[in-house]
């Protein structure tokens, strides 16, 4: 058997099962490429990061908040943190002095509190995210 004709028999039933069309009207081929493409979509989104040196001075700042205050509010933290506690509000001024990087520490804090990752905690990168 020449190697055309072993390649032709590895391939037909590949190139058969790709062809062959699903109960939803598209061939294994087509539902293989928009799977690929989902995965894609997801991966090249962006995504927030925050650095992780700021993120743990920001988990330390709240989890005081929360033992102290006996308040998670993730509101009363940052915008009321100079009514509560000044040393808070200052701390939370020095760190986060960009309403972008406010509004990036609320995601942060929020996804926390949630149990998901909205934010992508990293290392390496600037701390003047």
């Amino acid at each position: 058997m020449s190697e055309l004709e072993e390649f032709k028999k590895v391939v037909s039933p590949i190139a058969y099962g790709l062809a062959y069309k699903s109960e939803l009207g598209t061939t294994e081929y087509q539902q293989l490429y928009a799977e690929e493409d989902v995965v894609r979509y997801f991966n090249n989104k962006p995504q927030l990061t925050i650095p992780k040196s700021i993120a743990d001075k920001l988990d330390d700042i709240f989890i005081t908040f929360i033992r102290e205050r006996h308040n998670s509010s993730v509101w009363h933290l940052l915008w009321r943190a100079e009514e509560i506690d000044c040393e808070i509000g200052e701390q939370l001024s020095a760190l986060l002095p960009d309403e972008n990087q406010v509004n990036v520490a609320i995601a942060h804090l929020a996804g926390k509190a949630l149990g998901v990752d909205l934010v992508k905690v990293v290392e390496g990168i600037d701390d003047n995210y």
